[in-house]
């Protein structure tokens, strides 16, 4: 991987506890996540996994998010991903701090938006309601990436 890319994004940190110390190895940069989901104890475990990490191998992290498509599972409510981020923010003041979901949920959890240091959207052609061609595809994320931008005029945005 690290002969290809120079960023590894982690979806997750239990069972991945090793993953920094390799990246920092290979001279990899890291966005870890810490997957939130519906069971309390897991999530946790997750966010002190990922707190763990950013500061053991705080020079190799991009920035952090808080949940991964957590609203679009029902798993968490927008005030609860708030308070997630917002600890997040507080236990990491040097690390860029986000949460990552698809646009149609960003559209509507806007006062997450606020709390985000930027947005991550995830863009998604081949899972959308009517995926488009091949030939498409780009066009599908330019449009996306453009929704967000003109709803979150001013706010950094990452894909």
């Amino acid at each position: 991987i690290a002969e290809r890319f120079e960023c590894v994004r982690l979806y997750f940190m239990e069972g991945l506890e090793e993953a920094p110390a390799v990246a920092q190895e290979k001279g990899l940069k890291l966005i870890l996540s810490a997957w939130i989901g519906g069971d309390p104890a897991l999530n946790e475990r997750e966010y002190h996994l990922l707190i763990d990490a950013v500061r053991r191998y705080k020079s190799i992290v991009k920035f952090v998010l808080i949940g991964n498509e957590t609203l679009l599972r029902h798993e968490q409510t927008e005030t609860q991903m708030m308070v997630w981020v917002s600890r997040a923010k507080q236990d990491l003041p040097d690390i860029p701090v986000s949460y990552g979901e698809v646009l149609g949920f960003w559209k509507h959890y806007e006062r997450l938006a606020e709390v985000v240091d930027f947005l991550t959207i995830h863009i998604l052609p081949y899972w959308s309601d009517v995926p488009p061609g091949v030939d498409d595809a780009a066009k599908y994320v330019e449009w996306d990436y453009n929704q967000m931008a003109l709803q979150y005029f001013g706010k950094d945005l990452e894909n």
